[in-house]
């Protein structure tokens, strides 16, 4: 999901020149494609729970909580997207839960995955 934030809303922001550029391409394109050819084809499969999707929600859930409070404290905040000074508070709210149900949905399709793969693994045997 931080891949497919980035490309969407952050990558025209940045210089596409240099080693931040090389860092950007390495942690939001290329880390995420070899951690799910890694999940595919090195993890067992079928051991996934839908209790599991929901803890993942935990950490983008207490991130947005933690960019509005530092946002509060301090003036300023890492994303416009996440700026209420800029779009009020309403429109975060909103991107926040756009972005809850892209992690949500995220998070069902691996589980659908891994169930795929178990029975695609089962009757391979």
């Amino acid at each position: 999901m931080a891949g497919v934030i980035f490309n969407l809303e952050l990558s025209q922001t940045i210089s596409k020149h240099g080693a931040s550029y090389a860092a950007n391409l390495l942690l939001h394109d290329v880390t995420p494609l070899l951690f799910l050819a890694f999940w595919l084809l090195c993890v067992p499969h079928g051991l996934l729970k839908f209790r599991d999707v929901m803890s993942w929600l935990a950490f983008p859930v207490l991130y947005f909580g933690y960019v509005l409070l530092r946002g509060v404290l301090i003036g300023q905040y890492p994303y416009r997207f996440f700026n209420p000074l800029l779009l009020g508070y309403k429109s975060v709210l909103v991107n926040g839960l756009e972005m809850f149900a892209g992690f949500l949905s995220f998070g069902l399709i691996i589980l659908a995955l891994d169930r795929l793969k178990q029975r695609f693994t089962i009757a391979s045997e």
